[in-house]
């Protein structure tokens, strides 16, 4: 962030600080825009309760060097931690004590998901939370305070969300998972009694249709979870709910027992079957058509069958595709591969596929380590962020999406573009990501953290699609080919078309040679070696 930009942002609805003073805290904070909106929160609320706009400055200068990091670097995940922990302290401590607890509470939310303010009022019931909201967006504990469509709901920053998990031990997180999850029985059809029907829950608690079950594994309700997510009534309203069964397949991924697994096992065979359809009764009979003869789940489905409306149609014989429970299928892509990646460390490849996931395997056992399921359409490409950290995947969904390495859980969905995406790649600092689609663009996401994670500049100049692209090594220019026979640079800093190149045949391939700056390009005529001149 710019000197200018940092002053706008810390004196935002702050008035009568000095400007070298303005100069001075920019300075120590980084010119990081996380803590710079903590200090504009934290100073605005000094003045509000007293103090001159001097004596606030100069307190909070002295948090920061007292607490923080002496010298603060922003690119340093130490002295990042030492700076949020300082100037967080310094905003909680202008909150009365129980706000501060209901502060703290935002840690048990998922990492990148909003915290719609219907639920932050099961969380803490007989409180104003309009006015909390809007109090703990002022000191800046949390990014953002947003009243738009969807509705009211906060928006948490990675890193405040981070600190706060490491100020609350696991058995007080386990508490407020628990009170939370108790809470929400309200808004049940009825709530006595077990197992709980949260198929019952209104349609419009959509955060709870998709959190509840990690909100239950969080609060150690291992039973009632294993008993909920294996429940048929609650994968056939989830299904339908969501359009998908992929977020029943990852509910089961929560419990780890007999039933789970091979319900699991049964909907990610079935997965391209579960979705909407017309008329929406024959949902739950396909799911009991497909669980059929599944062994380990007749249970279940003697039970969900006695649910069913009638008339419906059931197999009496095993389904003819359905595989042989003998013959365990083995691990691995069921349609052709469409790339593939390592990761910087060279300990894992990633795969792509039409079969629309992405694989993650240990390249010294060949040992398939995760399935990545989100995307609708044939998966086109993958990029491993330079820290290993994160996998971008490209899909003729028209989307991108971000996957954590350690879990292979899904972070973020990247929409914008109007046609398949067909190629994704981080620049070398892991800041950006850029992607191409067939609707002849480029886009560039700032991927960074969760409050910026946006995008950040579309690039258009290519007349038809544009099939892939690479950063340069230092990350100053971004190269794009496409079957319009041209390679673009884009100067990534503002966007603008640098310069082009047009050749003999459509171009597919694109890479960098990481000193020289050379660039090469394949295509229907063969290679392509050119080199950049400044």
């Amino acid at each position: 962030m710019s000197a200018d930009q940092a002053r706008l942002l810390l004196t935002d609805g702050v008035a009568g600080v000095p400007s070298e003073t303005v100069e001075e805290l920019g300075n120590v904070a980084g010119r990081w825009p996380v803590l710079l909106n903590l200090v504009n929160g934290t100073l605005r609320r000094r003045i509000e309760r007293g103090q001159s706009a001097q004596e606030a400055a100069e307190q909070v200068m002295r948090t920061l060097l007292a607490d923080g990091p002496g010298a603060f670097d922003p690119a340093r995940p130490a002295d990042r931690s030492r700076a949020v922990a300082a100037t967080v302290e310094a905003s909680l401590t202008l909150l009365p004590s129980a706000d501060q607890s209901r502060c703290m509470d935002l840690a048990v939310f998922p990492e990148d998901v909003d915290i719609p303010q219907d639920v932050l009022r099961l969380l803490w019931p007989g409180v104003r939370v309009d006015v909390l909201c809007e109090e703990l967006a002022g000191l800046g504990l949390v990014a953002d305070y947003r009243l738009d469509v969807p509705g009211p709901r906060l928006v948490m920053h990675d890193v405040i969300r981070a600190y706060l998990r490491t100020r609350q031990g696991p058995d007080v997180r386990a508490e407020a998972h628990q009170r939370l999850t108790a809470a929400s029985t309200a808004l049940l059809a009825h709530h006595d009694g077990a197992p709980r029907p949260w198929w019952t829950m209104p349609a419009d608690s959509n955060y709870l249709w998709r959190y509840l079950p990690y909100h239950l594994a969080a609060a150690n309700q291992h039973e009632e979870l294993a008993t909920l997510v294996c429940d048929l009534r609650w994968v056939e309203a989830k299904t339908r709910r969501l359009g998908s069964v992929v977020g029943v397949v990852a509910d089961l991924q929560l419990s780890d027992t007999p039933t789970a697994r091979a319900l699991q096992r049964a909907l990610q065979y079935a997965a391209h079957l579960l979705g909407p359809i017309d008329p929406p009764e024959a949902l739950g009979a396909t799911l009991a058509a497909q669980l059929h003869d599944v062994p380990g789940l007749e249970v279940e489905l003697h039970r969900y069958r006695q649910t069913l409306s009638r008339p419906r149609l059931e197999p009496t014989w095993p389904l003819p595709d359905q595989p042989d429970p003998t013959r365990p299928h083995p691990p691995g892509h069921k349609g052709a591969v469409t790339s593939c990646a390592f990761s910087p460390n060279g300990a894992l490849l990633a795969t792509t596929s039409n079969d629309h996931t992405a694989r993650m395997w240990h390249i010294a056992d060949g040992a398939e380590l995760a399935v990545l399921i989100g995307h609708t359409d044939w998966v086109t490409g993958c990029s491993f962020s330079p820290d290993g950290a994160l996998l971008a995947t490209a899909s003729q969904d028209q989307t991108a999406r971000l996957w954590r390495v350690a879990d292979g859980s899904q972070r973020a969905v990247l929409t914008g573009h109007t046609d398949a995406v067909t190629s994704c790649a981080f620049s070398p600092d892991g800041t950006l990501l850029a992607t191409t689609a067939d609707d002849r663009t480029a886009r560039l996401w700032q991927v960074a953290d969760r409050a910026e994670r946006a995008e950040r500049a579309l690039l258009t100049g290519h007349s038809t699609w544009v099939e892939n692209s690479a950063f340069s090594p230092y990350g100053t220019l971004l190269a794009t080919t496409g079957r319009d026979q041209t390679i673009r640079l884009w100067h990534v800093a503002t966007g603008r078309c640098y310069c082009a190149v047009r050749l003999a045949s459509d171009l597919t391939g694109l890479c960098w040679h990481p000193v020289a700056g050379l660039l090469r390009a394949t295509g229907g005529a063969g290679v392509y070696m050119l080199a950049y001149v400044p």
